[in-house]
């Protein structure tokens, strides 16, 4: 192997991050960043747009922390696109800081009481909730799905609401019940693509101000005038106002109700009505009856299997598992409920990509407003993937089952496909030159 010390060129294994970057640049991106990032300082060398798009380009360059930027070849290959300025890691992390302390001035820090088992008399222990909503960056993401066609207003959107929880030992991370440290932020999707985040202390139960979450969700859609026809909630959810404040709005909602002996007792459906049906290669027993909850009727659907540990059930002596779901939907057949509210489970591909490919398992920083900050971001990036991905793949005339496999893959995969190309950067005449080398059919399609 012959080492050659210095070149009058560079070459970067990132070659496709230079059409990524001119795509972006010919897109509503940079005027949706400049319309709701503030205005830093007239001598300030890097604008705030600079900050998150250089992140940006470092996850799609495969940068998993903050410091990775300062790679030789991410560094060299960022420092030549066009219309941007790259920052140090240390200039991104302060700038990120500085977007929390600008941002997020609804940090709130509740303080609930708690009896416990006193020696004498009654003790009350106190327990400090930390919650963020960054309302400016949710209004930002939503602006950016819309404008860049990836949800339609007036389609049948389908919301999807969940938590996640994200381990993290950090200055003012809690303990979450499953006896780790971190956070547990509540995150709401629209088709599959996230758009809001508020930030919780890991020791913040499922069911705390859900209602007040939700209904901040719904101040940023009715502002831009999204409309949700459905919406798919786990058993947190399942409280008399969510399920009221639902039924007003005129959504068909389908929520994991928590079984209990009221349920399991139930004259309408225990000796009855079951049918069979087979749902993801699984024999289910399926059922309907109709219970006051809260001041009116809903729909709950039952289904049951039978339980691996073969234990009889108090209630019901058989030995057998039931899963509850109460809706308003009074049309669709149980089988067809309990498939669209198997469909959450699509979220859950979401949480994996955002924490794994997206680098929420790495927040790099010790607070939670700041690490919202930087949750947001990696939220920008994750949308900004999901639409590269569509827009290339209309471009190379992809459909049907090539088209879903393009707009379905991982980072890692999509990195390979379009990031991964060998680029010679060349300086002539006071400008950059690049080069790009590829010799199959599809690299020539994209860079043509």
């Amino acid at each position: 192997m012959k080492i050659i010390p210095k070149l009058s060129s560079k070459y970067t294994p990132y070659g496709g991050i230079f059409k990524i970057h001119e795509i972006i640049s010919n897109s509503a991106v940079f005027s949706i960043l400049d319309k709701y990032l503030p205005k830093r300082k007239h001598n300030a060398q890097y604008t705030f747009k600079d900050i998150i798009l250089s992140a940006v380009y470092n996850v799609f360059c495969g940068g998993q922390y903050l410091e990775d930027i300062q790679q030789k070849q991410i560094k060299d290959t960022l420092y030549c696109l066009k219309n941007i300025r790259v920052p140090s890691a240390d200039t991104m992390a302060r700038s990120m800081k500085s977007l929390a302390t600008a941002f997020d001035k609804n940090i709130t820090s509740i303080k609930s009481s708690k009896r416990t088992k006193p020696t004498k008399g009654v003790c009350l222990e106190e327990k400090s909730y930390k919650i963020d909503f960054n309302e400016t960056f949710c209004c930002m993401i939503v602006e950016l799905i819309v404008r860049l066609g990836l949800i339609k207003k007036s389609d049948d959107n389908c919301l999807d609401f969940d938590q996640v929880f994200i381990e993290a030992e950090k200055y003012d991370s809690e303990w979450h019940y499953s006896k780790k440290r971190g956070y547990y932020p509540a995150v709401g999707m629209i088709n599959n693509i996230p758009f809001f985040l508020e930030n919780r202390n890991g020791n913040v139960s499922v069911k705390y101000q859900q209602r007040e979450a939700l209904d901040k969700l719904f101040m940023v859609l009715d502002e831009y005038g999204i409309k949700i026809s459905k919406a798919r909630l786990d058993g947190g959810s399942y409280m008399i106002e969510v399920v009221k404040m639902l039924g007003e709005r005129g959504i068909k909602f389908y929520i994991r109700a928590r079984h209990s002996e009221e349920l399991l007792v139930e004259e309408d459906f225990v000796h009855k009505g079951w049918k069979k049906v087979e749902i993801n290669h699984q024999e289910l027993e399926v059922n309907s009856m109709v219970r006051l909850f809260g001041e009116d009727r809903y729909r709950y659907v039952v289904y049951k299997k039978p339980n691996r540990s073969g234990q009889l059930n108090l209630f019901t002596g058989d030995a057998k598992d039931y899963l509850f779901i109460i809706t308003n939907d009074w049309e669709n057949s149980e089988e067809e409920i309990i498939r669209f509210y198997n469909g959450r489970g699509s979220s859950e591909k979401v949480f994996d990509e955002l924490k794994n490919d997206m680098n929420w398992n790495e927040i790099p920083f010790s607070f939670l407003e700041e690490n919202t900050v930087f949750m947001n971001i990696m939220m920008v990036a994750y949308v900004l993937l999901k639409w590269l991905k569509r827009y290339l793949a209309t471009r190379l005339g992809l459909q049907g089952f090539l088209y879903t496999r393009w707009i379905s893959s991982r980072l890692k995969r999509f990195q390979l496909m379009v990031v991964h190309y060998v680029g010679k950067i060349v300086r002539r005449a006071r400008e950059d030159i690049v080069t790009i080398y590829c010799v199959d059919e599809l690299g020539l399609s994209l860079f043509r």
